[in-house]
């Protein structure tokens, strides 16, 4: 795939020949003189955009000059080397980064964008080129023997443009998506501390909410992971949910492994509340289809008198509270007991229906955002594919 009116062989050269590959390095933590001055230092978990302007922690000069750390000019690739292999963004400003980087320089003939989605299209080459058991690396060396084709700097820029623009519709999607949450969470927190109300029917007041344990909407169950020993009872047609298998999504659409249904196996109804109480306290899913968990998940069963999808915002409301008692912990553990002793606040089963009704609404919204944004990034991936030889 080519744009109209570029003619000419793409020319095959080495990265170290296209740009100057600079690494990073770290001050000396103890000396509070090295820290919080005014040059940007970046770390490889900062590395979650295509630009970067501002560091979580700043370096003086006398940290600079004193450590292996370098002064990258504006436009540099910053690409991340070590652990993890292969993210790019390009530095708004001048700033330094820790040893975790190779960045490159590119020189007059080279579009720093260019090479940076060249980057994103070949990480899969960088990390199979990393060596190291701990952390595999990939080193100056390497990096500079990397071979690349070029078109002549033009047709660089025009590829450049084209991309730019699907990476801002990504960007003011993600926004979208992003402001979307935001209302959420605030209409939440204003729902469950009576700021805002519904009325019935008739325009009028629904009753006082009460408080209740969450042990007392329901049946709560801790899951328990079968022997992975007997393989007869895997493979089945049961969800065998863990907390990996457990996103940003409101629903549980799928797990990496399923299970046999046996006689003693308690399986969880469709919308069941899913609630992770070990290690990353706080994830939450409801069911979509019967299913298991692990032991690491405590669910809530409600009882009739209740509406599922409220009970799930009105946990969600409390989470960080959850999380929060057990923050300090070296392994953060919330048995079945603790958890049924949480309290919620609910209101008559119609005004729960209301309120569960009107925050699905918004979710659905936010599904059909991210679906958009997906579309587009798939767009992206496909680009990158038959732009670049």
């Amino acid at each position: 795939m080519r744009f109209p009116g570029f003619e000419g062989e793409w020319v095959k050269k080495r990265l170290g020949e296209v740009a100057k590959i600079i690494g990073g390095g770290t001050p000396d933590t103890n000396i509070k003189e090295y820290w919080s001055g005014n040059i940007q230092w970046f770390t490889p978990t900062e590395i979650k955009s295509n630009f970067v302007t501002k560091s979580i922690r700043t370096i003086t000069e006398l940290g600079l000059k004193k450590s292996s750390a370098k002064l990258l000019p504006k436009g540099t690739i910053l690409l991340t080397t070590r652990a993890t292999i292969g993210e790019v963004a390009i530095a708004n400003e001048e700033c330094s980064t820790n040893q975790g980087f190779q960045s490159l320089v590119t020189n007059k003939l080279t579009n720093n964008i260019f090479i940076s989605n060249w980057i994103k299209r070949n990480k899969n080459e960088f990390i199979k080129r990393a060596n190291g058991s701990t952390f595999p690396e990939i080193g100056k060396s390497e990096i500079e023997n990397i071979l690349i084709y070029l078109p002549l700097i033009y047709e660089q820029q025009k590829i450049s443009s084209f991309l730019s623009l699907i990476d801002e519709k990504i960007s003011s999607q993600i926004k979208i998506i992003e402001e979307l949450k935001l209302l959420k969470h605030t209409l939440i927190k204003k729902l469950f501390s009576y700021q805002l109300k519904f009325n019935d029917d008739n325009g009028n007041n629904f009753f006082e909410w009460r408080d209740i344990m969450l042990g007392d909407i329901g049946q709560v169950i801790t899951g328990k992971t079968p022997s992975t020993k007997d393989l007869d009872l895997w493979d089945g047609d049961v969800q065998f949910v863990t907390p990996t298998d457990m996103n940003e999504s409101k629903y549980q659409y799928s797990s990496k492994r399923t299970i046999k249904r046996t006689e003693n196996l308690k399986i969880l109804p469709p919308k069941s509340i899913m609630f992770t109480c070990i290690a990353s306290i706080g994830k939450m899913s409801l069911s979509l289809k019967p299913c298991v968990t692990n032991q690491q998940i405590n669910s809530i069963i409600p009882n009739s008198g209740f509406n599922n999808e409220f009970i799930f915002y009105a946990v969600a409301n409390i989470s960080e509270f959850i999380k929060s008692i057990q923050s300090s912990s070296t392994m953060p553990i919330i048995n079945k007991t603790e958890f049924s002793k949480f309290k919620i606040s609910v209101p008559s089963l119609k005004e729960q229906t209301k309120i569960a009704d009107f925050l699905t609404s918004i979710d659905k919204k936010i599904n059909i955002e991210i679906k958009v944004a997906q579309k587009l990034e798939d767009q992206k991936s496909f680009l990158l594919q038959q732009l670049f030889i």
